[in-house]
């Protein structure tokens, strides 16, 4: 898994270490539309398709990866999981860097225009980027 995941890294990425992250049973997709209240008080995850026992931490990227798209959810979880330790910490900015790299498209606006600071001749207008709606 490392090696995998080394592999979609840049070279100015830091790379992920494993060795001392103890794997565990996460579910990798843990949101309010997957969270089911029985009758008894008790509580359902459904939707176990993108889970697998992976470092801990994972759990902790997922959530910080759609952190706010379910409005506060996202930070209670995190605030209700037991902390990271350091080493798991370390971790952190590598598998955050891996998720971007495996992006097929990057939505953020900003990013449009951070390909024009290459080319500063090219319009938007040169590129087929409409400059506004008809």
């Amino acid at each position: 898994m490392e090696k995998w995941f080394n592999s979609r890294l840049f070279e100015h990425n830091p790379k992920l270490s494993l060795r001392n992250c103890k794997l565990v049973l996460c579910h990798l997709d843990i949101a309010p539309r997957n969270l089911l209240w029985q009758e008894d008080g008790s509580l359902c995850l459904l939707d176990w398709a993108s889970a697998g026992y992976c470092p801990r931490l994972f759990e902790f990227c997922a959530q910080w990866i759609i952190e706010g798209k379910d409005g506060s959810f996202n930070s209670i979880l995190l605030n209700s999981m037991n902390p990271l330790s350091d080493i798991e910490l370390g971790q952190k900015e590598a598998i955050l860097c891996f998720w971007r790299n495996i992006q097929k498209y990057s939505l953020v606006p900003s990013g449009i225009k951070k390909c024009f600071e290459f080319y500063p001749s090219t319009s938007s207008a040169d590129a087929g980027i409409p400059t506004r709606l008809e």
